[in-house]
Formats: C-alpha cells, sequence, structure tokens
C-alpha cells in the first residue's frame, strides 16, 4: 500500500532536510522551505494513507465478522443434521474448515487493526531537533585582541608610574641650580670631570 512505498521515502526527505540544516542552511533559505514543504506534503500522504488504511481494515473486519457468523450458523445448522441424520458429512466437515478459516482471517484482522492504530498514535521522532549547533569559527576564551589592548594599557600606565616614583626617590644633583638649591650658596665654579693636569 501507499503506507509501505512512501513512508521510506519520508524518511530519506527528512535526513536529507537534517542534512542540509547542518551544513549551515537557514530556514528562510529558498532549498529549506522547498525541502520542508516536500517533507509536509509526504506527511499529509502518509496521515490520509493511515485513515485509508484504517476504514479499509474495519471495513475488512466488518465483513469477516459477518462472515464469521454466517460460518457459525452454517456449521452449527450442519452439525445438527449431520447428528440427527448421520449424512452430509462432508459438507460438515468443509463447513468446519471454512468456519476455522473465517475464525483466523477475523483474528488477523483484529491484530493489523490493533497495530496500525498503535502505529498511528506512535510519534515518528522522540527527539525533536529546534535548532542545529553551529560551531564557531572564533574560539569564546581567550580573546586574544582584547587581552593585548588591555595588556598595552596598563603596561602604559605602570611604566609612567615606575618613571615618576624613580624620579621622586633620585636625590642626586644634576644641575647648578639644584647645588645652589640644597647648599643655599652661590656656586663660584665648577670642576670638569676626567679633566687632564694643567702644567
Amino acid at each position: 500500500n501507499i503506507i509501505k512505498s512512501l513512508y521510506p521515502q519520508y524518511l530519506e526527505q527528512k535526513r536529507r532536510l537534517d542534512q542540509l540544516k547542518t551544513q549551515g542552511l537557514g530556514e528562510s533559505h529558498p532549498t529549506i522551505q522547498a525541502e520542508t514543504q516536500n517533507l509536509a506534503n509526504m506527511r499529509k500522504q502518509l496521515e490520509e494513507g493511515v485513515t485509508s488504511l484504517r476504514e479499509t481494515l474495519m471495513a475488512q473486519l466488518d465483513m469477516a465478522t459477518e462472515r464469521y457468523a454466517k460460518m457459525k450458523l452454517n456449521a452449527d445448522q450442519k452439525n445438527v443434521t449431520a447428528i440427527d441424520k448421520s449424512v452430509d458429512a462432508v459438507d460438515y466437515l468443509d463447513a468446519q474448515r471454512e468456519l476455522a478459516t473465517a475464525q483466523e482471517m477475523l483474528n488477523t484482522m483484529k491484530t493489523k487493526l490493533i497495530g496500525e492504530t498503535i502505529q498511528e498514535r506512535i510519534p515518528t521522532n522522540s527527539i525533536i531537533v529546534h535548532e542545529d549547533p553551529v560551531i564557531s569559527q572564533n574560539p569564546v576564551s581567550p580573546n586574544v585582541t582584547l587581552n593585548l589592548m588591555l595588556g598595552a594599557v596598563v603596561g602604559l600606565i605602570f611604566g609612567v608610574g615606575i618613571a615618576f616614583f624613580l624620579e621622586y626617590l633620585d636625590t642626586s644633583v644634576k644641575t647648578l641650580e639644584d647645588v645652589e638649591r640644597y647648599l643655599q650658596v652661590p656656586v663660584l665654579a665648577v670642576v670638569p670631570k676626567d679633566v687632564g693636569i694643567l702644567h
């Protein structure tokens, strides 16, 4: 029937759609929309097929039930006739076989109908994927650019602070003004460094 032929196609269509989504195509992509519509059409056909099959099985079940009742009545009548008159034994055995066949057919139809009903109520997928994970091209941590910028700013601030601190600790005399300020006397002369002896 249509269910046996269409259901494998439905599974293949769903697998192809999932593969396209895994490749990074979004829901608004024309290919995804077309494949999704095809999948929805297949699912609708499957649902209609299940409904039609259920109706067919119900009709066959009713026919089998009616036939079983007729066969049973006929067998009972022939049983009484055979017992009372001890004739028509062959027809009686035929009726018994037909009754057994009808009973087997009835049981088969009931089992098949129950199976189709249960299969219809079972969801096709136990897991629903709302959105496929996307692998990021950039690492989440560490943020190299941010770390370099922060390192440069902190290093600059720290370097300037150290320079001012060393200047504050430096008590050496560098200019004539420093000598006059520390000694509170004017400078009369300066002896150059590394000057040879005058003759």
